[in-house]
């Protein structure tokens, strides 16, 4: 049996799995708006147990317990995301504290499993160089003459002297397209509200309309940074922030990645990734359960 989580605020999620793909029970708990990261753990911790407890067994007894999460990870599973509360957390040292278990534990990042996901089974399948894009964080996955990476792209800087990233980092990419570094520049402008929000804005409002348009012209400008060190051949946005934006920005972004790099560089294009079936497992949680580890 297969315990697969998902930390996704404001949601915890949790799946049961018989093998390695057929999900035989699933479990949503709903977290607080205001939830600490302690409490957020707690859910989903209590979350596996009840899995466990439907299937009648002990975590102890679990083939694989797989996990997750929204930011990124080392290596090792240890939480690198400085602005979630969780950061220098080890989660697999955690699952095996609370759960009393040692079986095999698999956990990631939202941004690498989908990529895992959509390399076997998505819009990545038939590609064997492609760079992976969670618009939320600007997390990057990459697969490069078939080796996977994870490069840092959201630490590059754009502009000297720019915004402060949630790491003390002046003018990186993350400090100007990350979602919580740009809603906190939007409201600056008097505009408290989200970045799909923000494009309804965009016929009546001028700045809205401005910080759109930089939006976008600053995503092409990390992006093309990124196409030209790792020459992908697809360029994959994922999570829900990109789904939400993927059609009111592709046209304009491609656009501007085709001014921005020589056509000998670059011809392909950006694709949104591929969804679950609705209410179903997520891909990345699937792919983590049936595939095992990313290969990094």
């Amino acid at each position: 049996m297969i315990v697969a989580l998902e930390l996704r605020p404001p949601t915890a999620l949790g799946w049961l799995l018989d093998d390695q793909t057929t999900v035989t029970q699933a479990l949503t708990r709903p977290l607080p708006a205001n939830s600490t990261p302690a409490h957020s753990w707690l859910q989903l911790v209590e979350l596996a147990r009840e899995l466990c407890f439907a299937a009648v067994i002990e975590p102890a007894q679990l083939e694989r317990i797989v996990l997750v999460f929204p930011g990124a990870l080392s290596a090792q599973g240890i939480v690198q995301d400085a602005g979630g509360g969780f950061g220098g957390y080890d989660l697999k040292r955690g699952l095996r504290e609370h759960l009393r278990t040692d079986c095999e534990l698999v956990v990631s990042s939202a941004t690498v499993a989908d990529a895992w996901a959509q390399h076997h089974a998505g819009v990545l399948r038939d590609c064997d160089s492609w760079l992976a894009l969670s618009l939320e964080s600007l997390e990057c996955a990459a697969q490069v003459r078939g080796r996977w990476l994870q490069p840092q792209l959201a630490a590059q800087v754009l502009e000297r002297g720019g915004p402060l990233d949630d790491y003390g980092k002046r003018g990186s990419w993350r400090a100007y397209c990350a979602s919580r570094a740009f809603e906190e520049r939007a409201r600056s402008y008097a505009l408290n509200v989200s970045l799909p929000q923000l494009w309804a804005l965009v016929p009546s409002n001028f700045a809205a309309q401005s910080l759109a348009q930089d939006y976008v012209s600053r995503l092409a400008q990390g992006l093309a940074n990124g196409i030209a060190a790792l020459r992908p051949a697809r360029v994959c946005l994922s999570g829900e922030l990109a789904r939400a934006l993927f059609a009111l920005i592709h046209d304009d972004l491609v656009s501007q990645l085709r001014d921005l790099l020589p056509p000998d560089l670059w011809r392909g294009d950006v694709v949104l990734s591929a969804p679950g079936e609705p209410g179903g497992i997520t891909p990345g949680a699937l792919a983590l359960a049936s595939l095992g580890a990313v290969p990094l």
